[in-house]
């Protein structure tokens, strides 16, 4: 029971500090959701920060449990930057609030959780800078562009998505973030020029959500 009331004021918490912003949310605001006195979320809690942890080892464990999932398959280059992509997109938008905390200025942030977030990032990017270079040595990528930046450049779309898709539009299913990040990955992979791939988009069809639908959008 007490660890199920955790993961609901990690929740609720997440939620509040992505809205207000971390520095100006309170213990208090968290509190006050539940009917809860400062004194009371110390059972759960020590301080704001402890919440603050907390949150980031969830976003981060979650992450990289379902990267290395997909790294495990062992699939070829192209398919599995593919499914990282798409893995990325829908999992920042699973759990918005958590991911909005995670992916917020870190200059808002304390300075210890900076850098457990950047040592979570490099290790991320790592490991899908080493999916790009064996694309590379297998011919299914292009060579011409340094891997780490192509790496950041492809992951700071699919974060971006968190700025201006809104939880409401998910949650209606106006856009499926599935479908957006295909999207993505097709654009990127395949650039402007009419090149890139479209039976996987067009296998999709015209449903709700699917990406026929958001070219209409």
């Amino acid at each position: 029971m007490a660890q199920s009331r955790r993961g609901e004021i990690l929740e609720v918490a997440a939620k509040i500090f992505n809205e207000k912003g971390y520095q100006s949310a309170t213990l208090e605001d968290v509190g006050d959701h539940f009917g809860f006195t400062r004194a009371a979320l110390y059972y759960y809690f020590k301080n704001k920060q402890a919440i603050l942890d907390a949150i980031v080892d969830d976003a981060s464990e979650t992450l990289l449990v379902s990267l290395r999932a997909i790294l495990d398959a062992e699939l070829p280059p192209a398919e599995c930057l593919r499914r990282i992509v798409v893995n990325h997109v829908v999992v920042l938008h699973s759990r918005p609030h958590v991911f909005g905390v995670f992916l917020a200025e870190p200059t808002s942030l304390p300075e210890q959780i900076r850098e457990r977030m950047e040592q979570m990032e490099r290790e991320y990017i790592d490991l899908v800078a080493a999916v790009y270079d064996s694309g590379v040595r297998a011919g299914q990528f292009s060579a011409d562009f340094p891997t780490k930046i192509a790496i950041l450049l492809i992951l700071g779309m699919a974060n971006n998505t968190k700025r201006w898709l809104h939880p409401a539009t998910v949650e209606s299913g106006r856009i499926d973030p599935e479908a957006l990040a295909q999207m993505l990955f097709d654009m990127v992979s395949g650039g402007f020029s009419g090149k890139r791939a479209r039976g996987r988009s067009a296998a999709r069809g015209s449903a709700p959500g699917s990406v026929a639908a958001l070219r209409r959008a």
